[in-house]
């Protein structure tokens, strides 16, 4: 896919959206976007975000060579962040549904 110029704006495709059901999170789910970049690769966001001991949010970030994948490796980096050993009592965020 050609990565769309418009007036100095880039324009990006979003390739799919996924609604992921979890009860270890605060509201029981969460969304994951995945885009299609510019080489023809997908990469996805998680909407929650965890917070490190600074208080800077992270979001779940996938890679994939399609949706499907992307969006797995989205949400297992979002687990493996969940589970690293530096995070205790967790603190949560969502991203703007604006923004996301």
């Amino acid at each position: 896919m050609d990565n769309t110029m418009l007036h100095d704006v880039r324009i990006e495709k979003l390739s799919a959206e996924f609604t992921v059901w979890d009860n270890t999170t605060p509201h029981g789910k969460y969304k994951v976007k995945v885009y299609i970049t510019p080489n023809g690769k997908y990469v996805a966001y998680t909407n929650i975000q965890v917070r490190d001991e600074d208080g800077t949010p992270y979001c779940g970030v996938g890679h994939g060579e399609d949706d499907l994948s992307a969006m797995k490796d989205a949400v297992s980096s979002f687990n493996a962040m969940r589970s690293d050993a530096k995070v205790q009592n967790i603190e949560y965020s969502f991203i703007d549904p604006i923004e996301f």
